[in-house]
């Protein structure tokens, strides 16, 4: 089915929202997630790897999270959730280079539980979304990570 969409089509969408949950209970099981809750101001990363190593609740900023690839703000704040587990857990910083590891280990995650097309999905949302930055100085626009997968023919 062709996507007519800003992002994804419905089907595509159901599929990465399905397999985070999965991707985020896989992660819960082998390697562990901490609680978390949402705030309306960003409070940068700082507090990421002290929440994570003494289990205390982290706080995933909730903004700009409303028209993303996730389809739904829930969804977008269950990846930064999951996301910023997956720096503090395996020690990757939040520098490009922490960006790339991070990027490579959801990449394995998702492997793990088959799931190439959010694989994808991830790669570029991190590591795509850093080159972007790289390139013109700025984050992309929330149309990027479908506009990169029709780009990458991943997507019609």
């Amino acid at each position: 089915m062709a996507n007519t969409t800003r992002h994804l089509n419905p089907e595509q969408t159901a599929l990465i929202q399905t397999d985070l949950v999965r991707l985020v209970k896989h992660f819960n099981e082998t390697v562990g997630m901490v609680p978390w809750f949402t705030v309306e101001e960003d409070c940068g990363f700082d507090h990421v790897f002290e929440c994570y190593n003494t289990g205390t609740p982290m706080a995933v900023w909730a903004g700009e999270s409303h028209d993303t690839i996730w389809g739904e703000p829930r969804f977008n704040i269950l990846f930064r959730a999951l996301h910023d587990c997956i720096h503090a857990a395996f020690g990757a910083d939040f520098t490009e280079a922490g960006e790339y590891e991070t990027s490579r280990i959801q990449g394995v995650l998702c492997d793990e539980i088959n799931a190439p097309f959010l694989k994808a999905v991830l790669d570029i949302e991190t590591a795509g979304q850093v080159d972007f930055l790289k390139a013109h100085g700025e984050f992309p626009p929330q149309t990027f990570t479908a506009d990169e997968m029709r780009r990458r023919g991943i997507i019609a």
